[in-house]
């Protein structure tokens, strides 16, 4: 099924505002619509201020906006050709935004005729409008879908717009598209001498729009893919390098096509990247990824430098310090790569590459793990599962020595002191983690220097009500800390909740030789008898309270 094609099109009217068209092409939305609001608001006639207001609404998101401001302006303009067009191209913009969301496509269908009338208006006005004739020629290609005289249409108008204007690069590549669509098609029909047929026109005019308008990255990419499908892997390379060359910026020109001139798996790119790097010498993207084919083949020392220089174009990129740092650590540098971890996060806090390889490679003693983990803690402080492998460090390392004690020695006291705070913290970022919540609970309940029986509880009540009264030692902690401080009123409402969900026939949930939790449904009898027992001295101590 072919894809819709929705490229916005710039007037060709003149500008009268150029401070906010700058604006607008560097990206600064909210700052162009507001110097073009004020001059629409000073001068009403003023179409060209009006055009970049749109602009700006359908570039910012907002299309919907730009439809009203559009209507408001024609009201005052209805003369302008150039405000009928781009209220058809605004009607483009409404139709692919609906059509991401996955909306009614009764409607989408609609927009797309709306645009064609519109485009229809400014053809009123100016029969020769090269833009306008565009404009119905995507109209019509979108509504082309089970009704092939729509794509007749859409061939005949955007033929006209070239007659027009025979330099309007985008028309060339929109007939480019639509023969690279028809390709696709027929290939997937095995109709293979017709699909050759259409990719060779595709070309052909690829190789004219390519030269006229180089705005369009996906404009090489799909001339690459056309030479692919005739079999001219050298051409169809030269075209995906053009498109770097024009995009430097553009990790598409590369993941999305350049990738292809190399078969589509990393290592096997050395070479097409290397030869990209002298093709765009100051793109991040090209020595990232040049980086990464050496990465792929394992040729570590050898892509240092290329990570180097993605990262002193663009220092703030994680990916380029995270793959240094483990290009590092595959050669055993370890202290190097923790350095180029640290930037990563440092460039992008929590980055999970970079997390996860610090997390899972410290130093064995205690304490340079309890060094790299609170380091960490400050450059991750969003992710919560080291945390919770922090805390069980700590809380182990402590329970060795002593921390069950009343007065545990000074180090086992900071440390398991220091448990309980992790672990919070790790339950606070996963809230919904039933294992956290109970492994919490379990420093305020059962090591004496720790002891808070408000949170313990907190926390236990917390794993069983997110895990449906099934996780055993929450539970168990529970019931202790509700038998040593009296509050038979939660022991109770908590042994009946474990009681039902045991009948009902659902399992209790553990963790088992320090892994991850697990159903135990040998271990439901012995979890029901303890609900049982507990239910009855919790009943027993309310009856007696009166």
């Amino acid at each position: 099924m072919r894809t819709a094609i929705l490229t916005l099109i710039l007037t060709t009217t003149a500008l009268a505002n150029p401070k906010a068209q700058a604006l607008l092409d560097k990206g600064d939305f909210e700052k162009a619509i507001e110097v073009a609001q004020k001059a629409v608001e000073k001068d009403a006639t003023d179409v060209a201020s009006w055009l970049v207001l749109a602009d700006a609404w359908v570039a910012g998101g907002d299309p919907h906006e730009a439809w009203s401001l559009v209507e408001g302006a024609l009201e005052k303009n209805a003369g302008s050709a150039a405000l009928h067009v781009k209220m058809g191209d605004v009607f483009l913009a409404v139709a692919k935004k609906l059509a991401a969301e996955r909306g009614d496509g009764t409607a989408i269908r609609s927009h797309y005729m709306d645009a064609d009338r519109s485009y229809s208006e400014a053809l009123k006005i100016d029969k020769n409008s090269s833009t306008a004739l565009f404009g119905r020629a995507r109209a019509n290609y979108n509504l082309s879908g089970d009704k092939p005289e729509y794509g007749v249409k859409a061939q005949e108008y955007v033929g006209k717009a070239l007659m027009a204007d025979p330099k309007m690069g985008k028309a060339h590549a929109f007939q480019a598209y639509m023969f690279y669509v028809a390709g696709t098609n027929l290939r997937r029909a095995r109709k293979e001498n017709a699909a050759l047929e259409k990719y060779r026109a595709a070309i052909d005019k690829y190789a004219t729009s390519t030269k006229l308008d180089k705005s369009d990255v996906m404009d090489f990419i799909r001339y690459g893919h056309c030479y692919l499908a005739i079999g001219e892997k050298t051409k169809a390379k030269e075209a995906y390098l053009s498109g770097l060359a024009a995009h430097p910026d553009n990790g598409i020109a590369i993941s999305g096509g350049l990738k292809y001139a190399f078969g589509g798996k990393w290592a096997q790119g050395v070479d097409v990247m290397k030869e990209a790097t002298t093709r765009a010498p100051k793109s991040m993207n090209t020595w990232f990824y040049y980086g990464y084919t050496l990465y792929a083949n394992s040729r570590f020392e050898e892509a240092l430098p290329a990570f180097s220089k993605a990262a002193a174009i663009t220092p703030k990129d994680a990916r380029n310090h995270f793959y240094a740092g483990h290009c590092h650590q595959k050669l055993g540098k370890m202290d190097k790569a923790f350095g180029a971890y640290r930037k990563s996060l440092q460039a992008a806090p929590d980055y999970k590459l970079a997390v996860d390889q610090w997390a899972t490679n410290l130093p064995r003693d205690i304490d340079g793990q309890e060094k790299h983990f609170d380091e960490l803690r400050k450059l991750a402080p969003n992710t919560g599962w080291f945390r919770n492998n922090y805390a069980l460090i700590l809380r182990n390392w402590a329970e060795r020595r002593g921390a069950t004690k009343d007065a545990p020695p000074p180090d086992a006291a900071r440390r398991i002191k220091k448990s309980a705070q992790v672990y919070e913290e790790a339950a606070a970022l996963m809230p919904k983690d039933p294992q956290v919540q109970s492994d919490t609970g379990l420093l305020f309940e059962f090591y004496p220097v720790n002891f808070d029986a408000k949170k313990a509880k907190m926390y236990f009540t917390r794993s069983l009500d997110l895990s449906d009264y099934t996780y055993r030692d929450a539970f168990s902690g529970l019931n202790r800390l509700c038998s040593r401080t009296g509050d038979w009123q939660t022991l109770a409402d908590y042994a009946d909740g474990v009681l039902g969900a045991m009948e009902q026939g659902k399992s209790p949930i553990a963790p088992v030789g320090g892994g991850q939790p697990q159903e135990l449904p040998n271990a439901r009898a012995g979890m029901m008898a303890r609900a049982k027992a507990a239910l009855a001295r919790a009943n027993a101590k309310l009856k007696k309270a009166g």
